[in-house]
């Protein structure tokens, strides 16, 4: 149990990364910084923020730049849920 906490922290940065990669694709969507851990900070146009919240998706909206968006993976994340998210904004993506 002692290195649980470095896979725990190895895991959740792998997820963030997963993200981080499946958001660049849309052209609606920029990705100012890059990713180096479990944070990942898009730029999300307002009505697509407001499209995922409607799905029950969970972020924060994140002050520093118009539009910018905070994502957290954590520990519990999975591959699964981070491809729906991925799924989910590419198909609302489309619409905008």
């Amino acid at each position: 149990a002692h290195g649980s906490g470095r896979t725990s922290a190895g895991h959740a940065s792998a997820m963030g990364h997963r993200l981080a990669r499946g958001l660049a694709s849309p052209s609606t969507i920029d990705m100012p910084w890059r990713v180096e851990a479990n944070e990942v900070f898009p730029v999300i146009p307002e009505p697509l923020r407001n499209d995922l919240r409607q799905e029950g998706v969970a972020f924060y909206d994140w002050p520093v730049m118009p539009d910018m968006a905070r994502f957290v993976t954590h520990f519990g994340t999975t591959p699964e849920e981070v491809d729906e998210l991925i799924e989910l904004i590419a198909t609302r993506s489309k619409s905008l």
